[in-house]
């Protein structure tokens, strides 16, 4: 978890948007370069992580090959959420990260919550859908993808909660963007740009999971943005937590992103898996829970 990360305001950069992320992350707004591992950049393009020498800013705009219908048919995420009979989907992203997974689902039809513990992670994702939006081709998809700055764990023991078929409400849940009103400022589509309301949600027809990795031990083969997110969040250590609340939110399919050869979320035997070739898809089915 990170601790007061600083944010440098570059010249061209949105001073308010810069204010009210600095006062949403408790930290410090400089001018000049400080004296820390990361820091987060304002500039004319957006909020960007980085550590001086390498820089991590999403962009959704380099997976728009992806989402032609012809390639997104193809994708094993896709196959692995299908749920035979079911169609426009309502998923929980339960480990967001930078949200290319949710993207890609939300193309094929998903409505999608995405959950980011982690404020700078989901300060950096919230950006990235704000720009995405002025895409034309991705702001229908974006639309279907809601942002939610929070712990999923208490959200789906919330939901395991309540009674079935009900609509259950998380009170401490909201839109991370939410905090990040000043970047409407801009003229950008407030879609993503919320009060800070409570945000009700009902029960998913699929969870997914995709708790970080183990670093690797070539460091080489980790990739840029992984090097600076891994400064943020550590490798994923409630693996059991995050699984157990996952059923106890009786979705009809849990979907869970593992490396190829790597063991079983929580050590649990999924009913099928879907294997790429550096990754697979542990897909767990409830038909009970109809």
């Amino acid at each position: 978890m990170n601790e007061r990360i600083p944010i440098v305001l570059k010249a061209d950069g949105d001073c308010a948007y810069a204010e009210a992320l600095a006062a949403h992350l408790k930290t410090s707004l400089l001018h000049t370069t400080p004296d820390a591992p990361v820091w987060l950049s304002v500039d004319a393009a957006g909020l960007s992580l980085t550590d001086g020498d390498q820089a991590m800013r999403g962009d959704f705009t380099k997976l728009q090959k992806r989402l032609q219908y012809h390639n997104l048919t193809h994708e094993l995420l896709v196959k692995a959420t299908k749920v035979k009979g079911r169609e426009n989907l309502r998923v929980i992203d339960a480990t967001a990260g930078m949200g290319e997974d949710s993207l890609l689902l939300a193309a094929a039809g998903c409505e999608v919550t995405l959950f980011e513990q982690d404020p700078v992670i989901a300060a950096l994702l919230q950006d990235t859908m704000r720009r995405a939006l002025e895409e034309a081709a991705l702001h229908e998809i974006v639309m279907r993808m809601q942002l939610v700055e929070g712990d999923s764990i208490d959200h789906l023991r919330k939901l395991g909660e309540a009674a079935p078929g009900s609509d259950a409400q998380e009170n401490d849940a909201r839109h991370a963007c939410s905090v990040l009103t000043a970047s409407a400022a801009t003229g950008n589509d407030a879609a993503t740009a919320t009060s800070d309301a409570d945000t009700a949600l009902k029960r998913p027809d699929v969870i997914y999971l995709d708790p970080m990795f183990p670093e690797r031990q070539k460091s080489g083969l980790v990739k840029k943005k992984f090097q600076l997110i891994h400064y943020l969040e550590a490798p994923a250590e409630n693996e059991e937590a995050l699984m157990q609340a996952a059923i106890d939110a009786r979705p009809f399919k849990i979907v869970v992103k593992r490396p190829a050869k790597g063991p079983y979320l929580a050590g649990l035997k999924p009913s099928y898996s879907l294997d790429g070739k550096a990754i697979r898809y542990d897909c767990y089915v409830f038909p009970e829970n109809v």
